[in-house]
This record gives C-alpha cells, sequence and structure tokens, in this order.
C-alpha cells in the first residue's frame, strides 16, 4: 500500500515538474530578455541624458551677452531672467530642449510678417550649437552646449521681444520715420517666464 502511494506521489511530481517546466523556461527566457533590453537601452541611450542639469552664474550671462552685438542691449532682462530662476536653464528640461525654443525660433524666422529683419534676431551660431548637441555623447561637453544655447535663446528672445512687445517702427513704412513709440512697460523676463509655464500669465 505504501509502495503504491509513494509510486503514485512521485508520478505526480513528476508530471507536474513537466508542466511547470515551459514555464519555467519562459519565465528565464523573460529575464534574460527584459536584461538584454535594458543593457541594450542603456548602451544606445547617449550619456547627455544622464547626470544634473548645468546651472549659470551672473558673470558667464554677462560675459555671453556682451559678447553677441545682438544681444549686449538685453543683458538686463537676461540677468533678471536667469535670477528670478536661480540660475537654472531654462529651455532645457531633463537635458532636452523644451518645445518653446523650436516654437519661438519659428516665429522669428517670421518675423518678417510683422516688418521685422529676422536677421537682426538669429545667432549665427546657434544652429551649429544645437547640430552638435544632438550627437553629443560626452557629458562635460553636453553641458556646456546646454548653457551656451540656453543664453543664445534667451538672447534672441529678448532681442526679439524687445522690438514685438514693446514697439517699434514698421521699417517698410517710410511715412513712420520719425514715429515715436513709447515703450510698453512690460517686463520682458516675466513674459518668458510665462511663455516657459514657469509663472501664470498677468498680460
Amino acid at each position: 500500500m505504501r509502495l503504491n502511494l509513494r509510486f503514485h506521489f512521485l508520478t505526480f511530481a513528476f508530471w507536474l515538474g513537466l508542466l511547470s517546466l515551459p514555464m519555467l523556461l519562459a519565465s528565464c527566457g523573460g529575464s534574460g530578455d527584459q536584461t538584454g533590453t535594458s543593457t541594450a537601452g542603456a548602451i544606445k541611450q547617449p550619456i547627455a541624458v544622464a547626470g544634473p542639469a548645468p546651472r549659470l552664474d551672473s558673470l558667464y550671462i554677462i560675459r555671453a551677452m556682451q559678447a553677441n552685438a545682438h544681444f549686449k542691449a538685453q543683458e538686463r532682462w537676461a540677468r533678471k531672467f536667469y535670477r528670478e530662476r536661480g540660475f537654472r536653464l531654462g529651455w532645457f528640461k531633463d537635458h532636452q530642449l523644451v518645445p518653446q525654443a523650436e516654437t519661438m525660433l519659428g516665429v522669428i524666422a517670421k518675423a518678417k510678417d510683422d516688418g521685422l529683419d529676422p536677421k537682426k534676431y538669429q545667432d549665427s551660431g546657434l544652429p551649429k550649437l544645437l547640430a552638435e548637441f544632438k550627437t553629443v555623447q560626452d557629458s562635460a561637453r553636453r553641458n556646456q552646449l546646454e548653457r551656451q544655447i540656453d543664453v543664445a535663446l534667451s538672447g534672441t528672445y529678448f532681442s526679439w521681444a524687445s522690438d514685438y512687445y514693446r514697439g517699434v517702427a514698421n521699417p517698410r513704412d517710410t511715412k513712420n520715420d520719425a514715429w515715436k513709440v513709447k515703450h510698453n512697460k512690460i517686463k520682458l523676463d516675466r513674459a518668458l517666464l510665462t511663455i516657459l509655464r514657469e509663472r501664470e500669465s498677468t498680460y
């Protein structure tokens, strides 16, 4: 009797093991795939998306703005903008450009529709910086590019917004050469914070 019970128990255990084997193999295979995917993802993932976000300082901002003839007059707005946000970058989030950057550049490219000259606001070195940023792998160089691009985008915005929001005579309207526009009291640094959705609009 005991032999029969032992025999049936061993038989049951044997079949149970066979039934569990495919699940065990699938589980192992799944773990292997997940590990492989994770490793592959880590290899494909550029170094540029890792690490803490870089920050600016007032001296860097002053030098960068003064180095560009189009941005010199906007240094005050740039300093106020970055000081208010603790010198954190404005145009990057998790090492990626925010959508507002592309939107702004698109608007400026069509500035002629508003009687403005797009070339006055476009930084000739920005396209090269953006192209390099897309392929950079070294984190130190990535941080350097983020700082350069961020200040360049802010300078571009303030240069354009100074004319667009605060008033400028239409250069194509020869009858208005003597037109004196009283500057709007809009605060361009606050306006940029609103555009970047970091404060509610008050305008």
